[in-house]
């Protein structure tokens, strides 16, 4: 017998408001059902474009919600977990009304009241905290992680602040010649970071031509989130979610350990998201009895598809894979073992592959989309060292903060500078023990050399891993729009205590 169990919401008292306890299958009940029918994982809820335009309202509340069979405290976008997807085509406009529904922020976190490591002055806020640790974790706003939208405005603009009770009208258009692949949608308040996303506040953007997929072909969006387990109420209290040590909960589109199923020789297209704060999430497709043909990371399609066993995915990547199913019988999709820095991450089962023996291959694939065209030589202006760093500071939790060239988030600050129409090479200097998976808003970048090894694949990307005590050199050009943005560690309680910096692109 196989369980599978789905996010039960609790309004007060207890009462559900959603569906589904545990719901037993066995092999033979599986016979017969598609993709989302009973005993298989189900798509997110998903809000489509019309006549140009996507018109959404997204609001985050908090609540308690079933994971495990235990209560957990979530904030989440319109109590699902994860939110809708947002699916847009090239062109496209996206009026998005952000509520925040969370409640009010204290003065002070009363569980940091008797923290070693902070005074009284240092829990009053970000002035107070410096920049280098968790503070006001319900004042919310909202990314569109990986899209080559406008920074200003109303747009793709990280430095709005969208209080308790406030509300914010986005309006982001979308060029005609945007990446066609799968993006995210999900907070970046510098301070709330980590607890918002660590407790589910992420969800899917698609971007694709009316045709891309072609008929018969079934695609199945796959949101990878680690809600923190605790006892306590773990998502006020930072010295839960900033650790890596807290336990970390699995969950694939709010479900714990569920079933995805397919036939012998069938193929899926697979979109896959890790929305998480912390944990990285090797998968290795031969032992889910799959094979895989990669077609898309972070966004951008790549040239040809390209057959993979195995794919990293680092807190922020997206990966857009096509697999078929190989070896009949149920199989773990398991998170791999993985060294994070000085701390070896065991493997861990976080759902199961059906393969129902008696299919036929289709064959199908997606259809062709362009690649942003290599980064020459040529085309470099200027080239850049950017240090990655760590350093004592007792405002920060657990008496840690991070740096990028020396220095802890600054607001105020601005050290990268490039021009409008350019493009430059960044070299990232890790000099701390822990992998640092750098993620650059508004335009993707190439890898070109890690640990001063080249890349011959040169593959785009918007988030990428710098090896603990490592370098990572990638390439980006700045092109269509100039404005203020941000470059930081998606491990987002390295982000939330300090590492993090402003980028300038001039005009």
């Amino acid at each position: 017998m196989h369980n599978r169990r789905q996010i039960l919401a609790l309004g007060a008292g207890g009462a559900a408001l959603g569906a589904v306890a545990a719901v037993g299958w066995s092999g033979d009940a599986l016979a017969g059902f598609g993709l989302g029918g009973p005993g298989d994982l189900a798509n997110p809820a998903e809000i489509r474009s019309e006549a140009g335009v996507l018109r959404a309202t997204l609001r985050p509340t908090l609540s308690q919600a079933l994971v495990d069979d235990k209560p957990r405290k979530l904030r989440r976008y319109n109590r699902g977990l994860p939110g809708p997807t947002l699916r847009v085509h090239p062109g496209d406009v996206m009026e998005i009304r952000l509520e925040n529904g969370l409640p009010q922020n204290p003065l002070a976190l009363p569980e940091l009241a008797d923290s070693p490591f902070l005074s009284a002055a240092d829990l009053c806020g970000p002035q107070g905290m410096g920049h280098v640790a968790p503070h006001d974790l319900n004042t919310t706003n909202l990314h569109f992680h990986g899209m080559h939208v406008s920074p200003k405005g109303a747009s793709d603009n990280v430095f709005l602040t969208v209080e308790p009770g406030g509300a914010f009208n986005y309006r982001v258009q979308i060029p005609q010649n945007h990446p066609v692949g799968s993006f995210w949608y999900h907070p970046h308040w510098h301070g709330s970071v980590a607890a918002q996303i660590g407790s589910g506040m992420a969800g899917l953007i698609l971007v694709e031509p009316e045709d891309y997929l072609p008929a018969g072909l079934p695609e199945r969006q796959i949101v990878i989130q680690t809600v923190i387990g605790s006892d306590a109420a773990a998502f006020d209290d930072p010295r839960q979610f900033m650790s890596l040590g807290a336990p970390r909960i699995f969950t694939l589109n709010g479900q714990y350990r569920p079933t995805l199923r397919l036939r012998q020789g069938e193929r899926q297209f697979w979109r896959m998201l890790l929305a998480n704060d912390f944990q990285f999430c090797p998968l290795n497709f031969k032992a889910m009895g799959l094979g895989a043909i990669l077609v898309g990371r972070d966004g951008i399609p790549l040239h040809e598809p390209k057959p993979v066993d195995s794919l990293l995915l680092s807190p922020g990547n997206r990966f857009d894979v096509v697999v078929e199913g190989l070896a009949p019988g149920l199989h773990d999709m398991e998170r791999q073992p993985y060294r994070h820095g000085l701390v070896d991450l065991d493997a861990r089962t976080i759902a199961q592959v059906h393969v129902e023996p008696g299919g036929a291959s289709s064959g199908l694939m997606p259809a062709p989309a362009a690649t942003p065209p290599d980064i020459t030589d040529a085309e470099i202006s200027r080239k850049r060292r950017v240090v990655l760093g760590e350093r004592k500071d007792p405002r920060a939790i657990f008496d840690t903060a991070f740096t990028i060239d020396g220095q802890s988030y600054d607001p105020d600050t601005w050290h990268l500078t490039p021009k409008l129409d350019t493009a430059e090479e960044w070299t990232f200097v890790n000099t701390t023990a822990y992998p640092h998976p750098m993620h650059i808003h508004i335009n993707p970048f190439q890898v070109v050399a890690i640990n001063g090894k080249p890349v011959a694949e040169r593959p785009w990307h918007d988030t990428f891993v710098v090896p603990a005590a490592g370098t990572l050199t990638i390439r980006s050009r700045f092109e269509d729009f100039d404005g203020d943005f941000v470059t930081h560690c998606h491990i987002l309680p390295h982000e939330d205590a300090g590492m993090m910096m402003n980028v300038r692109i001039l005009p």
